[in-house]
């Protein structure tokens, strides 16, 4: 399976596929307050992930555990519409002596299949939760660590992923705050507009669980996400860190190769 993963933690290294990937850094200065509210953000986010149509999605996604683990990858998602497609995230379980494992979910004509190093190929059910996090987990608090799964999830379920989210935060699951924000950035001679989330868990919250921050940064054309990082301290003073950076592009023409189910080699 071509997926490479390099996971850090006095452990052997691992491997997911290598190709570019754009960061778009962060100024705070550069955001303003908006009118647009976090439950319209969100759903925006899971009405242009679920309605994509040739698109490349080049992502980096990295991460810091309580513990000072930490691991990298490079991810690349096709999608030629919601029934033929090939995405690439990372399953990972902070307490497992591999905290990484690199997953592809592709789907044939709407037939989908999961594949990871560990299980081999594994057919998931449309309409059915495929058992990335249990159906009833609370959505802020597997966010952190399954949300390069959650966000292509809507593909097997039909469920949008982020609205639910974003309920969650605003009625108060895990004690955070939020605001929204957009900026302009220029490139390639054109205006980019950006919005994003920006949750920060309260001083209440704080003293209980510690301090944490949510940031979700999307474009305002196709509203695709472009960042999502997620920064955590325990009570004993421990950072953790999940920052996931995308570039989209397209439309494309794929080839059939890419959305045919993998095999051993693929």
């Amino acid at each position: 399976m071509n997926v490479e993963l390099i996971s850090v933690r006095v452990l052997p290294v691992l491997s997911l596929v290598v190709l570019s990937a754009c960061a778009f850094p962060q100024k705070p200065s550069d955001w303003r307050k908006t009118s647009l509210s976090p439950l319209e953000f969100a759903n925006r986010i899971d009405k242009g992930l679920y309605g994509l149509k040739g698109a490349l999605g080049q992502a980096t996604f990295r991460a810091t555990f309580f513990d000072g683990g930490n691991g990298n990858g490079r991810l690349v998602n096709r999608i030629r519409d919601r029934k033929n497609f090939r995405v690439e995230f990372v399953r990972i379980d902070a307490k497992a002596r591999d905290p990484f494992v690199g997953q592809i979910m592709v789907s044939t004509n709407g037939s989908i299949n999961l594949v990871t190093s560990t299980v081999g190929t594994k057919p998931l059910v449309a309409g059915q939760n495929p058992g990335f996090v249990p159906a009833v987990a609370n959505p802020v608090q597997v966010f952190p660590e399954h949300f390069t799964q959650l966000m292509f999830e809507h593909y097997v379920t039909g469920k949008s992923r982020f609205a639910p989210f974003v309920r969650a935060l605003l009625k108060g699951d895990g004690g955070f705050s939020v605001k929204m924000e957009s900026r302009t950035m220029q490139g390639g001679g054109r205006s980019l507009p950006q919005v994003r989330l920006f949750a920060t868990r309260t001083a209440a919250a704080a003293k209980k669980l510690g301090p944490a921050t949510i940031e979700i940064v999307t474009d305002t054309n196709m509203w695709l996400p472009l960042q999502i990082r997620v920064n955590m301290t325990n009570l004993k003073k421990q950072n953790a860190q999940f920052d996931w950076q995308s570039m989209w592009s397209g439309p494309f023409r794929f080839d059939d190769k890419w959305f045919k189910k993998p095999g051993k080699s693929a």
